[in-house]
């Protein structure tokens, strides 16, 4: 059982005495004598003093000496315990944060404190609870989003930017085991890595940059910075994910060609195509892609990277959920054989899932994934009864992170993120 604390103690006891002074007959300056004291009466008087020290009531004047002289320590007592409570407590929270700060070292500094952020700790903190974490975040985040991130993972929160001198110093940056740069203003993490390899050059091989747009990350991938540090896009990592650890076994398992349904083209089905070329050169007979806007999106891929010339490519410009679009697959490739790969990867998550089921239905055997933003336990349960396979991005990028990024005593290698995407 723990201890009382001595200032509830102290509380309790001016409490009492303040009231048993009142009762013993005690006038005080303030009354009128319009009213009867009752015990609520002194019950409120004294606890009165803890708040404005009995400016209302008036100070003691006639009664018993002993009870005046015990109301008068109440007056006094009373609010230099209230204040030095609060005053201790500001003190302690100020010195507690300038404290760990000041130990800070081989730690952790996340700028960012969205999905991704929470993806990383909940990895780390399987590895290694102990390692020391400080989150930056925006002056618009909430207090609930600073306390979520203390009790669940044990990180100290800052408001503050790591280009500013004060809080590169503050959080001891050169004595970091890593920076992860995570926030999704991708111009402003470039900026920071900058502004951090300036000040300190060592700091090159600890910096994990995230980059949310293949095509600007592809287009800085030449400048000092982006060579300088890791840089990794998180719909690219988890689309390797997804390729490596399970449609590759899938193909493999299968032992003839397949053909490949992309429902979806944005920056993940585009990956997972790339991806999919990459480690099944000779194994894909034929592609569709389905997209509201197909050719643009293709057009655009291209740019990015070469499409292989291996396979057949169908490009199906509709939605998804349009019966149209899938008669038209029927002509290029039978989607109800079973050798066919289904990714149904549109930031529509109800309707990748709706689509998915469906599909399921008409075609007994087919590999289908569909994807989601975020793990989602009622998802996975309707996934497993009906034999689809359904994960959030946060999670595939969560089984994709190096271990180099979690046990800070591996250093980084250069081969772990292509730099050019």
């Amino acid at each position: 059982m723990r201890p009382i604390p001595i200032r509830v103690i102290s509380a309790v006891g001016i409490f009492i005495a303040a009231v048993v002074a009142f009762q013993s007959g005690t006038t005080l300056s303030g009354e009128d004598g319009s009213f009867e004291r009752t015990l609520l009466v002194d019950c409120y008087y004294a606890l009165s003093l803890f708040v404005i020290g009995g400016i209302d009531i008036g100070t003691p004047q006639s009664g018993p000496t002993w009870a005046v002289v015990s109301l008068w320590v109440a007056y006094f007592a009373a609010p230099i315990l209230a204040v030095s409570t609060v005053l201790d407590l500001f003190l302690r929270m100020f010195t507690r944060q300038r404290w760990r700060l000041k130990r800070l070292r081989n730690h952790v500094i996340i700028d960012g404190g969205d999905e991704l952020t929470r993806s990383y700790l909940r990895h780390l903190r399987q590895i290694d609870p102990s390692r020391q974490v400080v989150v930056l975040q925006g002056v618009g985040f909430s207090d609930t989003s600073h306390e979520q991130l203390r009790r669940s993972f044990g990180a100290l929160t800052w408001e503050g930017d790591l280009i500013d001198d004060f809080t590169f110093d503050q959080l001891r940056v050169k004595h970091a085991a890593k920076v992860l740069l995570f926030s999704n203003y991708n111009l402003k993490n470039y900026e920071t890595a900058k502004a951090m390899l300036d000040r300190r050059p060592e700091l090159a091989g600890k910096i994990i940059m995230n980059v949310d747009r293949l095509r600007f990350m592809r287009s800085m991938s030449s400048s000092r910075i982006a060579e300088a540090v890791t840089v990794f896009n998180g719909y690219q990592s988890a689309a390797e994910s997804l390729v490596t650890t399970l449609a590759v076994p899938h193909v493999r398992q299968n032992g003839s060609k397949v053909g490949v349904v992309i429902a979806g083209f944005g920056r993940f089905g585009q990956s997972v195509l790339e991806s999919l070329q990459n480690a099944l050169p000779d194994e894909i007979a034929a592609v569709a892609v389905i997209e509201h806007d197909a050719e643009r999106r293709v057009m655009v891929t291209r740019e990015q990277f070469s499409i292989s010339t291996n396979f057949e490519l169908k490009i199906l410009q509709g939605d998804m959920t349009h019966p149209g679009v899938w008669e038209d697959l029927d002509g290029f490739w039978d989607r109800n054989r079973h050798d066919t790969l289904f990714v149904f990867a549109t930031n529509r998550e109800e309707d990748n899932l709706r689509s998915a089921l469906w599909l399921r239905r008409h075609n007994p055997k087919a590999w289908i994934f569909a994807r989601t933003s975020r793990y989602s336990s009622f998802a996975q349960e309707v996934a497993e009864d009906n034999d689809i396979i359904v994960l959030g991005i946060s999670q595939l990028i969560e089984r994709s992170f190096p271990q180099s990024w979690i046990d800070c005593s591996i250093e980084d290698t250069a081969d772990l993120i292509p730099k050019n995407g």
